[in-house]
């Protein structure tokens, strides 16, 4: 059990992610955005906590994000809305770094052009193939093997994209596709 400023229990939260994206704002609003006073701490579950944040638009699809998230608390421990979503999304940060960092080591790039250059795509939303070219040139490859090793870097690279861009469409993305 994790212990949650002022969340009341109630068996008529809603949970169903087909209603408005308004109204899972709303009702996340209402339930996690009183103050603590006193004795107003109730206890909710793992699983609660997990529904009231999937339903937040910006972590609806990353469940299994937040369950792990979520496995990394300890329990007893009160925290407010607050701490558990800058806590959420630090460990979100972490883990995409984490990728990032992986497929860069893959391809023998280094971490900080490679970042810079998900940066940059991610700021512009718009895919740049000659920046993918100016991140494999010092690796000193002809044509062809460049083209090789650019296609299985986006292979790698396209989720984490799609992912980091929050459903939102990255131009040029497609020609990798």
């Amino acid at each position: 059990q994790f212990k949650a400023c002022g969340i009341a229990k109630s068996p008529n939260l809603q949970t169903s992610r087909t209603r408005s994206e308004l109204d899972a704002r709303k009702q996340i609003s209402k339930i996690l955005g009183n103050q603590c006073r006193g004795t107003e701490k109730e206890e909710m579950s793992r699983d609660q906590i997990v529904s009231l944040l999937c339903s937040d638009a910006k972590f609806m699809d990353k469940r299994e994000d937040i369950i792990a998230y979520m496995d990394t608390l300890k329990t007893g421990v009160a925290m407010t809305k607050e701490e558990v979503i800058a806590g959420l999304e630090e460990f979100l940060a972490a883990k995409n770094s984490n990728e990032l960092t992986q497929i860069a080591n893959k391809y023998e790039i280094k971490e900080k052009a490679m970042k810079e250059f998900v940066d940059l795509i991610l700021l512009r939303k718009i895919f740049d193939d000659e920046l993918l070219t100016d991140l494999l040139a010092p690796k000193g490859l002809g044509w062809k093997e460049r083209t090789k090793v650019k296609l299985e870097l986006m292979k790698d690279l396209i989720p984490l994209l799609k992912k980091q861009a929050n459903g939102r469409e990255i131009s040029g993305l497609s020609v990798y596709e």
